[in-house]
C-alpha cells in the first residue's frame, strides 16, 4: 500500500518540478562593472552630454526623471559587494549586498547606470572637490564620487 501511495505520488512531484524550474526570477541579480567617470568617458560608454547632464544632478541637486529599477539597485549592491569581498589588498569577506548603500542615482546613460555608493566598512573623509573629465566639472561635498555601473 505505501509503494502504491509512492508511485502515485511520483507524477505530482514531477509535475510540481517541472513547473518551478520553469518559473523564472526577473529580480535575478547581473554582474557588472564599475568605472569612474572619465574611465566611463574614455571607453566610450559617456558622451559629454551624458556628463553634463549627471554634473547638473550633482552640482545642481536635481534628480533624474526615471527611477533606479530594483533589479539593478539589488545588482549593483551585489557587485559592490563581490568587489569588497575580493579587493587585493584587504579583502573583506564578510561584505554583503546589505552592506552598501546607494547614496543618490544620477540616471541611466546607454544601458550605463550613474550612482553614489558607500559601504559600512569604508569612511568618507568630508572634503569639498571639484573632479573634471571632458571639460565638465563635478562638485563634490565629501571624499566620495560618482561611479559608473555597466552590467557584463
Amino acid at each position: 500500500m505505501k509503494k502504491f501511495k509512492l508511485i502515485a505520488m511520483l507524477p505530482l512531484v514531477v509535475i510540481i518540478s517541472v513547473v518551478m524550474v520553469g518559473c523564472k526570477n526577473n529580480d535575478e541579480i547581473v554582474n557588472g562593472t564599475f568605472y569612474s567617470l572619465q574611465e566611463a568617458y574614455e571607453a566610450g560608454l559617456l558622451t559629454e552630454q551624458d556628463l553634463q547632464c549627471i554634473a547638473n544632478h550633482q552640482n545642481n541637486g536635481t534628480n533624474p526623471s526615471d527611477t533606479l529599477s530594483e533589479k539593478n539597485k539589488k545588482s549593483i549592491k551585489e557587485t559592490e559587494a563581490d568587489n569588497l569581498r575580493n579587493r587585493n589588498p584587504n579583502p573583506i569577506s564578510e561584505a554583503t549586498a546589505e552592506d552598501i548603500t546607494i547614496d543618490k542615482y544620477y540616471g541611466t546613460y546607454n544601458g550605463c547606470v550613474a550612482v553614489m555608493i558607500s559601504d559600512a566598512f569604508s569612511g568618507v573623509p568630508g572634503a569639498l572637490w571639484d573632479d573634471e573629465v571632458a571639460g565638465v566639472i563635478f562638485n563634490y561635498f565629501n571624499g566620495n564620487s560618482i561611479v559608473i555601473w555597466k552590467q557584463n
